[in-house]
């Protein structure tokens, strides 16, 4: 009967030794108690081997020794189900700390779950927010691409203007200049008209000297004007090559300068042309008045011959004395 419970306790302990092995050995591998716990077991389990394969042996000891040895396989029984319950207790533990992992994993996989699915959507929303903002972009740069060729097409436009504009400027300055140079060279050809006329009664009206200077002085202004004019033609032949703006602006600026010194110049020469005039007003009158006494002597003249040939017809030897044809003169 002892024989029976001790084999059959003996085939317990080996199957609980290999189950807490397989459990201990996969589960708790980390657990320092278990471990120490196993080592001990093996070794009541070694010697209880021992003791069960002497006690099974044909040379077995008496009825006494094996009721001892019974009694000392109970408190070794007694001491590996302390163990065991030690050990339980421990895996119990290991059990409810496995469970608190799990829960703690299933909890970070639902949270990374969470994090993961706001990462998408937040990805989706950066995808679509950065594609319409790429797609403003495209148009901005479109529109303005169109703009940027509408602007050149406009400045080409104004540059033709301008230049037309400038051309058209040019034209009205330079037909100005020669209605200048046109009225300077009649009053100088007056000048010359009134100098021969002078030089012609030059013995009580000889010109003076500054009259003879401003003279000079208005040819050389007539000079000057018919230099600019060649100059604005020759500017107006560039212009029409279709210079840079550059180059335009510079004749501007050039045209306008000469302009200001023609203006001035005008109005030097006009306050000596009025002052020109009104002496070769005075000087005219007083040639019209020799002119005018001229033509009364010489009619005097023409009288006096016709009375004396009236006379001869009508047998009258008597002639008038008549003054001989005098030569003009100028009233002082």
């Amino acid at each position: 009967m002892v024989k029976f419970v001790s084999l059959v306790g003996f085939g317990w302990l080996e199957e609980r030794k290999k189950d807490d092995e397989i459990y201990f050995g996969d589960k708790n591998k980390e657990g320092k108690f278990g471990n120490e716990s196993l080592k001990k077991l093996k070794y009541q389990l070694a010697s209880f081997d021992k003791v069960v394969k002497k006690r099974t042996t044909s040379d077995a000891i008496t009825a006494d020794t094996f009721n001892a040895f019974d009694k000392t396989l109970l408190d070794e029984i007694t001491d590996v189900q302390t163990i065991f319950n030690q050990i339980e207790a421990v895996v119990d533990h290991c059990s409810v700390e496995k469970n608190a992992f799990e829960i703690q994993i299933k909890q970070l996989s639902i949270d990374n779950d969470k994090l993961l699915k706001q990462i998408m959507s937040q990805e989706i929303v950066h995808i679509a927010v950065n594609s319409v903002d790429i797609l403003n972009v495209n148009k901005s740069c479109v529109h303005k691409c169109n703009k940027c060729l509408e602007l050149e097409t406009e400045l080409l436009k104004k540059k033709d203007l301008i230049e037309k504009d400038v051309y058209d400027k040019l034209l009205k300055s330079y037909s100005t200049l020669k209605m200048d140079c046109i009225s300077l060279e009649l009053t100088t050809q007056l000048n010359q008209i009134f100098f021969q006329k002078d030089n012609f009664y030059e013995n009580q009206n000889a010109p003076t000297f500054n009259q003879l200077f401003e003279i000079n002085k208005l040819k050389a202004q007539s000079q000057e004007k018919d230099t600019v004019i060649r100059k604005l033609k020759g500017m107006i032949k560039s212009l029409s090559g279709k210079d840079s703006m550059e180059n335009i602006k510079k004749y501007i600026d050039e045209i306008e300068t000469i302009n200001i010194e023609l203006e001035h110049s005008n109005d030097t020469c006009s306050i000596q042309r009025t002052l020109q005039l009104s002496n070769c007003s005075n000087q005219y009158k007083s040639v019209e008045n020799s002119d005018l006494n001229a033509q009364l002597h010489e009619k005097v003249f023409a009288i006096a011959a016709l009375k004396n040939e009236l006379r001869k017809l009508k047998g009258i030897n008597v002639v008038d004395t008549v003054v001989s044809k005098p030569s003009a003169t100028i009233a002082p």
